[in-house]
């Protein structure tokens, strides 16, 4: 502890150096404040764009986007925190040109902001993992979801014990007086341990789309596209290693508020970048319905004038399941209102003893712009004959008749 014109700091100036604290040096402040003004604007319109599309639009509200409102009220809070830290000076200046009081201040900071931005991330990345839950029905694919959902909760609550319970007694982790006769963990450690948590979840929810993207029957411009849209979160996974360089040599100085700053700017930037992730699913649909031209979509009007009993323009025969290629990215993406389709039991999966089998396939709810044919409301009857054993070589071979869209 040190001592300059009567104000107490918690460690003294290096030799040759002139403490002025009246107006002391500082670091990634300015930076800070424009990083957040521009990427707590944009995520918060993303937010925006994400409710209203799935309230106004698509009419599902979904536990996922519950959770996204979690993670974004939580990494507000974590920024909040930061940014209070640098307006009151205890954050990006040296550690010897701020009062005890300030440091004080800076120690209460450093510890509600990674508690706030540690549920914060987890809410982000169970919601991405939430969402793609719904995107195959394979029980492999659901078992890596599922996990991934273990692994990033379970990691991130430990990560959060860790940093609240770090010293005995507690108050040690924001009064610096107590420190030398506290007994503490290597909160250098936890924090290193979180930067890495964040880094392989990332991968995680990086990877694990992939398989189901690259069996869609779809161009391969589109598989591109989509890929590249889920490839976007991979850039927390920079921000996260970017955070762990400059988090190292925090470790070894005694001059962390110093060092923390540029910390902290990384922490703007990987914050903000969650949310906005979190709500690229549903992107496509909020600008087909405003500004379908931006993505290559024609108006609304322009297909219902087209196609004035409700089929495509397209002499190619559609048949049932089939569909255009931005139709299944819509399916995918779960930013389709649709029904799920026409409920048509497989024949393969019929009970053979049965003699008769009713489909009954109903009128599809769909929106203005979509681009499958109207859906007539019909009944389809199966009638199964069955082979009498004493007549094997009279077995004739089945070869079932696919509906075309054209009436029978």
């Amino acid at each position: 502890m040190s001592s300059t014109d009567a104000i107490k700091s918690i460690i003294p100036a290096p030799e040759g150096y002139v403490v002025n604290f009246e107006n002391p040096q500082t670091q990634y402040v300015v930076e800070s404040y424009t990083v957040v003004a521009v990427e707590m604007t944009l995520a918060f319109l993303f937010l925006v764009q994400r409710l209203y599309t799935k309230v106004a639009i698509m009419k599902q509200f979904q536990p996922e986007d519950a959770i996204v409102v979690v993670a974004w009220v939580l990494c507000m809070g974590a920024q909040i925190c930061l940014l209070l830290g640098m307006t009151d000076g205890a954050i990006g200046r040296h550690a010897w040109e701020i009062s005890i009081d300030q440091y004080t201040y800076y120690s209460k900071v450093i510890l509600a902001a990674p508690l706030l931005y540690a549920f914060g991330t987890a809410s982000a990345k169970c919601s991405l993992a939430m969402f793609y839950r719904r995107l195959n029905p394979n029980r492999i694919f659901q078992a890596f979801v599922w996990f991934t959902l273990f692994v990033t909760f379970g990691a991130y609550t430990s990560i959060f014990s860790s940093l609240l319970f770090a010293c005995k007694p507690i108050a040690a982790s924001w009064d610096p007086l107590l420190l030398p006769t506290a007994i503490c963990l290597n909160r250098g450690g936890i924090y290193i341990a979180q930067a890495v948590i964040g880094i392989v979840t990332d991968v995680m929810l990086l990877v694990l789309p992939i398989p189901t993207v690259l069996k869609l029957q779809m161009p391969n411009k589109q598989k591109i596209g989509l890929v590249g849209i889920f490839g976007v979160g991979s850039i927390t996974i920079a921000t996260s290693v970017v955070r762990l360089i400059i988090l190292l040599p925090a470790l070894t100085t005694p001059d962390q508020t110093w060092v923390i700053g540029q910390g902290c700017l990384w922490i703007f930037i990987e914050a903000n970048l969650l949310i906005m992730c979190c709500c690229l699913s549903t992107l496509r649909r909020f600008f087909k319905h405003f500004a379908p031209h931006l993505i290559g979509e024609s108006s609304s009007t322009g297909n219902s004038k087209s196609n004035s009993r409700g089929f495509s323009n397209n002499k190619a025969q559609r048949t049932f399941g089939s569909s255009g290629a931005k139709r299944t990215l819509d399916t995918f993406m779960n930013t389709n209102n649709d029904s799920n389709g026409i409920p048509l039991s497989s024949f393969d999966d019929m009970d053979k003893s049965t003699k008769t089998t009713v489909v009954k396939a109903q009128r599809a709810h769909r929106d203005s712009d979509s681009e499958e044919a109207i859906l007539f409301e019909r009944s389809v009857q199966v009638t199964y004959e069955e082979a009498r054993q004493d007549q094997k070589s009279d077995v004739r071979s089945h070869k079932p008749q696919v509906w075309t869209g054209n009436r029978l």
